[in-house]
């Protein structure tokens, strides 16, 4: 996974090409002062080279103001002068030689990939006069703004091509988050096909925009949720291709989409997204013996990403372009949701009663893991999660697991209140349990009557008090196992229905918490609470 190995950046196929370029430029613009229509297509070429293939910016940026010498009357040595400056953030210079490359084309920008750089401002923006399509999330009181050019561009050099295969594209589209005090970043390069490149003759323009709008989405929950950014320096490059069997693969800096065609859902794309983004962004745990992906950072992003975006959905929490199609993706990620949830849930509780007491991390399978990291996600919140994930010490679940019992008795000992957003339900200990999770950000359900509550729960070794807040039924009795070994209860009806337990003697670790309910009528349960008395050792 690209989180996990230490890189090293492949030099472009051109890198040479350019460099030899850049001699032989320089060398004629010392030889000949008034330099030929093709001396300056040449140089030009030189200097898109230097900013957009070899990704120098200073270098670019110094023989681009040798153009502007040379031909202050042409359009394009400004505007490639001021992507290089907009690139280094020299907004104001930048700005300075935009206005002027719009001056000399009569008024009006003509759009082309000059105007894309990797760094931008609302001025740059605001000068194109093209099509915008802009992405807003909120969480809390923090804002993530997205907006991408809804019209692509052709490429300044003759074709773009691909690093990794060689393919070639002639259309593109630059997806920005914006940073601050005017100052937008570039996310994403999605690099794409007309129809007559095309070799199926496909329209790729919609899916180049869903695949934006896709990246808007994963990453705004990603940074409001985790503060999760790719590791690599911006902009990742993704290249859309029906070329060669169907498959994703992320490299550093790149993300390839082989063997697909044209007209996907915008969900299909987004849970794509979410687990390509997870290779770049989120810590790759692992290793998992027998899995198709040895890390879980992809399916984790997967997973995560999808239940915070449908939270944000449910509350209003974002605004999107009109057309697309909220309703339709609110349905599809919570059937996504609720189907690997349950998978990944079971998985994690048959874990648990499997290693009972030794829990054996190597028989921990992915889904298994996953399912954990759900059950923290949705009943500790996703700010432990996320605190959790930060001071694991290495990438291994042992890590992980450390990391997370220290929070939880850090938070013991203050009183830890679980929400209880994922849990599952039975009416009878006989029978098979249903997995019920919330997917709105409130907490709690409503049960039957009778019903067996059963919660994972992590317990340091000591003396841990327990208590079951719920609403509803007052005439309700309750009996608790752990592990499936009974323990007293004591159940007051003081402002709701209050049971209280005490876990004394206990390993430290996963066990498994039954409530079985008794009496007619609902429940409201609403969340857990626990205190440690006493540590034991």
């Amino acid at each position: 996974m690209l989180r996990q190995r230490s890189y090293v950046e492949v030099q472009s196929l051109l890198a040479p090409f350019a460099f030899l370029s850049l001699v032989c430029v320089l060398c004629a613009t010392v030889s000949e002062p008034g330099a030929s229509e093709e001396h300056r297509d040449t140089l030009m070429q030189s200097v898109i080279r230097l900013l957009t293939v070899d990704r120098d910016l200073k270098k670019g940026v110094e023989l681009a103001r040798r153009a502007v010498e040379l031909y202050p009357d042409n359009p394009h040595t400004h505007e490639w002068l001021a992507y290089g400056l907009a690139g280094l953030c020299m907004f104001d210079e930048a700005l300075t030689h935009y206005r002027m490359a719009v001056k000399l084309r009569g008024g009006l920008p003509k759009l082309s990939a000059a105007w894309l750089p990797p760094n931008t401002c609302d001025e740059v923006i605001e000068l194109l006069s093209a099509p915008k399509e802009e992405i807003n999330l909120w969480h809390g009181e923090s804002v993530f703004k997205a907006v991408f050019i809804a019209t692509p561009c052709f490429p300044p050099l003759p074709i773009w091509r691909d690093p990794k295969f060689l393919e070639q594209y002639n259309q593109t589209i630059v997806l920005y988050r914006y940073v601050d005090d005017g100052h937008w970043e570039a996310v994403v390069r999605v690099y794409f096909k007309t129809r007559t490149l095309s070799s199926i003759g496909g329209d790729w323009l919609e899916d180049a925009k869903s695949v934006a709008l896709a990246f808007a989405l994963v990453t705004g929950c990603s940074y409001l949720k985790a503060n999760l950014l790719p590791v690599e320096a911006p902009p990742i490059s993704v290249w859309l291709s029906e070329h060669g069997e169907p498959n994703i693969i992320s490299d550093v800096g790149h993300i390839y989409w082989r063997g697909i065609k044209p007209k996907r859902e915008l969900a299909q794309w987004l849970i794509e997204v979410a687990h390509e983004y997870g290779h770049h962004a989120f810590i790759a745990l692992g290793p998992f013996e027998g899995e198709h992906e040895r890390y879980c950072g992809g399916m984790m992003s997967e997973r995560l990403n999808s239940v915070w975006l449908l939270e944000m959905i449910e509350h209003g929490k974002l605004d999107l372009p009109p057309k697309a199609g909220l309703d339709k993706l609110r349905v599809a990620l919570k059937a996504y949701v609720l189907e690997q949830f349950s998978k990944d849930t079971f998985s994690f509780l048959n874990w648990l009663h499997e290693v009972g007491e030794g829990q054996r991390m190597e028989r921990m399978s992915m889904r298994s893991f996953l399912g954990m990291v759900e059950f923290i996600e949705r009943n500790y919140s996703s700010q432990a999660l996320v605190e959790v994930l930060k001071k694991c010490a290495s990438e291994d679940v042992r890590s992980f697991l450390k990391s997370f019992g220290d929070f939880v008795k850090g938070a013991l000992n203050e009183g830890l209140r679980m929400p209880l957003r994922c849990l599952f339900v039975a009416q009878s200990a006989e029978e098979k349990a249903s997995f019920m999770v919330d997917v709105d950000g409130s907490e709690g359900f409503s049960v039957m009557l009778p019903s067996v509550i059963t919660v994972p729960v992590w317990m340091p070794s000591g003396t841990v008090d327990f208590e079951l807040r719920a609403d509803g039924c007052e005439d309700v009795k309750a009996n608790v196992s752990i592990d499936g070994e009974g323990v007293a209860v004591v159940v007051r009806r003081d402002d709701g229905l209050s049971i209280r337990f005490r876990a004394r003697g206990y390993k430290e670790g996963w066990h498994v918490l039954s409530i079985r309910l008794l009496g007619e009528g609902t429940v409201a349960v609403n969340h857990l609470h626990m205190r440690l008395l006493e540590q034991e050792g």
